[in-house]
């Protein structure tokens, strides 16, 4: 079954095992059951010096439901919980002006970070969903961090927060990709649910609609520290 995860390997690891990682990869993603853009493709948008065209920026695969992710739930069927909560690497990034931000900005708060990209078709899609649960959770408890993986800069996620009415959700950037690998995320969209401590209690590889009920559900369990959800 294909859910529409576009599949990516650790940005450390791009250069010098092409071979290697697409065979890896793509193993994982037929025992997982996911993957429709293949790492051969991946690699080929990365080394394009043109930017993408302006059509990539806007949102053409409509909104997720809990009926299309394939599994009645909002796509949770697919949600990894970490039997404890584990420690993460450093997580830096940039906000739109340039200012570096790390995990430790968000302390005490539950964080969904989700790494997405403009030329990510299914990141696209879910990205409504992830705008509703900010604005209906979003707060001192609570908030969503999108990371865009986008190489050439803020410009073409910015256009695409503004021209998709997404005004709930910050303007992140990695231009270098490096959180895919520390976060050992194979491919995107990658979403991780964070705890007050900033370690990780689950994980979900794929698109998911996440103010779905069962998403919700998920979410505020992580709030209120209950770990399983």
């Amino acid at each position: 079954m294909n859910d529409g995860h576009t599949e990516m390997p650790p940005a450390s690891q791009i250069a010098g095992k092409r071979t290697a990682l697409y065979i890896l990869a793509a193993g994982l993603a037929a025992i997982a059951g996911f993957g429709s853009v293949t790492i051969g493709d991946f690699l080929a948008r990365q080394e394009s010096k043109s930017a993408p065209s302006q059509s990539t920026t806007q949102n053409t695969g409509g909104n997720l439901s809990a009926a299309s992710t394939g599994d009645g739930r909002g796509g949770m069927t697919k949600l990894v919980r970490a039997g404890t909560p584990k420690a993460l690497p450093e997580i830096a990034f940039e906000d739109e002006t340039g200012q570096a931000k790390s995990l430790a900005d968000w302390k005490g708060r539950v964080v969904l970070l989700n790494l997405w990209a403009t030329w990510c078709a299914p990141c696209k899609v879910e990205m409504p969903s992830l705008n509703r649960v900010q604005a209906q959770l979003g707060g001192n408890d609570f908030a969503v961090l999108p990371i865009s993986l986008d190489r050439q800069g803020p410009d073409l996620p910015r256009r695409f927060l503004a021209s998709n009415n997404l005004s709930n959700l910050p303007l992140l950037i990695d231009a270098s990709a490096g959180l895919a690998g520390k976060l050992e995320a194979i491919g995107l969209p990658a979403t991780f649910i964070i705890d007050r401590e900033g370690r990780e209690i689950a994980r979900l590889l794929g698109p998911a609609e996440w103010d779905s009920p069962a998403a919700l559900e998920v979410i505020r369990a992580a709030i209120a520290g209950k770990v399983g959800g």
